[in-house]
């Protein structure tokens, strides 16, 4: 793919008619495609190029087909006939996203993901649920096409029960854990990359420091320490906040690949055998942390594993596929 494109996605303001060249049918398909489109649909029929899939099949019609009422439909998409197609863009698909997921934390109702959506949609379209369920198919819509944005990917991965909910509030977590530790320091003066380096250490000592060195180098291109992790534009997260989502995701996959490892004769285990495994790797995990990596792995719930444990058993290769999209994290250094 010719490198024009990928320059036109970082020029403030590209001219766009010099794709006409690349595109199948030339300025008479480029006209058609572009003309009254905004800079980010323009930006998604430049991805279809780049991704080498229809541009037809990506610029979609006005409406989408309802998807039915069937239990295997998500709440928040249960609609029969057409649905008005707004094709929303980055900015607004981020603010339905960071407004869903504060509202799950300030709602006191323990509801499936999709009947959690499918209530804050209705909350903020003033209880029209023929609104919340065009709300639905747009955000569900925005989400295949923004993939490549990691907010976006990792909520369309927790609400496609892809990856459990526990990695977006461990992220959150460590995020407000270290922005009251950045906002203390600040108050003593200048917040410096070693004190950074301090708090971060102090806060995540399980972390590598090969990973603690990569986050400071992304912290000095960042300005002022104290504000690293200020979402950007369009309610983007920062670099620095990325940055450690993309490593608690690594640092989770390693920890178990050495689970892995250590099962590798076994084809069947039981809770009292793994629990053993995962304290000869981590001696120091939390009691708490230790029963609900079991629960994920063994999909049961907490209470199960501490009242059943010798009785509940499961096959190495559902165990790990469960705790390879859940949040596993070594607790020790």
């Amino acid at each position: 793919m010719p490198s024009i494109f990928f320059s036109f996605l970082l020029n403030s303001s590209p001219q766009w008619d010099r794709c006409a060249q690349y595109i199948d049918g030339g300025q008479d398909k480029w006209n058609e495609l572009s003309n009254g489109k905004s800079s980010d649909q323009v930006v998604d029929v430049l991805l279809a190029e780049i991704a080498g899939v229809s541009i037809d099949e990506l610029i979609k019609s006005d409406v989408f087909d309802g998807k039915g009422v069937g239990p295997e439909v998500p709440r928040y998409l249960k609609a029969t006939g057409q649905v008005r197609n707004r094709r929303i863009g980055r900015g607004e698909a981020n603010r339905l996203i960071n407004g869903f997921w504060q509202y799950r934390t300030d709602s006191t109702d323990v509801l499936p993901l999709d009947e959690c959506l499918f209530s804050y949609l209705v909350s903020i379209n003033n209880g029209d649920e023929t609104m919340a369920i065009e709300e639905g198919y747009n955000l569900e819509d925005a989400c295949t096409r923004l993939d490549y944005e990691p907010l976006i990917h990792l909520f369309h991965q927790i609400i496609s029960d892809e990856v459990d909910e526990k990695v977006f509030r461990y992220w959150m977590q460590i995020q407000a854990t270290l922005t009251a530790a950045l906002e203390q320091e600040s108050q003593k003066g200048l917040v410096t990359t070693t004190v950074l380096g301090q708090v971060l250490q102090a806060i995540l000592p399980s972390k590598p420091s090969d990973h603690i060195k990569v986050l400071l180098g992304v912290a000095s291109s960042q300005g002022d320490l104290s504000h690293l992790l200020k979402p950007e534009s369009e309610g983007q997260p920062s670099g620095f906040s990325l940055c450690l989502l993309e490593q608690t995701r690594q640092e989770c996959s390693s920890f178990v690949q050495e689970i892995a490892n250590a099962l590798n004769n076994k084809s069947q285990i039981s809770v009292a055998d793994m629990k053993q495994v995962v304290l000869t790797l981590d001696p120091t995990k939390p009691a708490e942390e230790l029963t609900a990596l079991l629960s994920r792995g063994f999909a049961v719930s907490p209470q199960q594993i501490s009242n059943e444990a010798a009785e509940v058993t499961t096959t190495v290769t559902k165990l790990l596929q469960r705790l390879n999209t859940g949040h596993v994290l070594r607790s020790g250094p």
